[in-house]
């Protein structure tokens, strides 16, 4: 072979073995371990054309349980507001002053308002349904004691009961109301809880 053909031939070759030429890009092919990283990620990027998840249906019973927990706050509101009315005929029949009868109204709240977190946590600790049926057997005993009170410190223990019992039924009517819901549905159960307690309060001084 001539001089001049072996030495063009060792200066390709050593071109090509160069640390700067670029390797041909025909036929080539990733090694081995890139191609498996390059799998590896694209099965990590989430796809964009997955459907949302649709939400879990609500048993018919969670509906009845809500229909009941709401009827029972509607009536311990109802009840605080309704007497606001009847303050002046109360007075008027047990012979006291109208002024000292909105003790009847602050006894009621003041009640309800220190069992709300001693009723929650008896509603965690008996559950809900034993709770609520106690408290509502004492607001109903409340009740009836205030119809037939004859005395105005009778009417006053009335309303004490009346509102230690509302003070139970509360946390357990909203831990009722909502515990048949799955938690994507438990906004739409609260806001039916909270808006038949509202309008419980508008038409309390309007019945009474």
């Amino acid at each position: 072979m001539p001089a001049q053909d072996v030495s063009s031939q060792s200066i390709g070759q050593h071109a090509s073995s160069a640390p700067g030429h670029a390797p041909p890009l025909m036929g080539h092919r990733l090694p081995a371990r890139r191609r498996g990283l390059t799998s590896r990620l694209s099965l990590r990027i989430p796809s964009t054309n997955a459907r949302p998840r649709s939400k879990a249906p609500v048993p018919r019973s969670a509906w009845s349980r809500l229909a009941a927990c709401t009827a029972c706050a509607a009536l311990l509101q109802l009840d605080g507001t309704l007497i606001t009315v009847a303050l002046p005929s109360v007075a008027h029949g047990l012979h006291v002053s109208t002024s000292s009868t909105s003790v009847v109204l602050s006894v009621y709240f003041a009640v309800y308002a220190l069992l709300l977190i001693p009723g929650g946590e008896l509603v965690d600790r008996f559950g809900a349904r034993r709770v609520a049926l106690v408290g509502l057997a004492l607001f109903a005993a409340g009740a009836a004691a205030g119809a037939l009170a004859g005395n105005f410190v009778a009417l006053l223990v009335a309303r004490l009961v009346q509102g230690a019992g509302a003070g139970l039924v509360s946390p357990a009517a909203l831990a009722g109301a909502v515990s048949g819901f799955p938690p994507e549905r438990r906004g739409r159960a609260l806001g039916i809880w909270g808006a038949s307690a509202g309008m419980s309060n508008l038409l309390g001084p309007l019945l009474g």
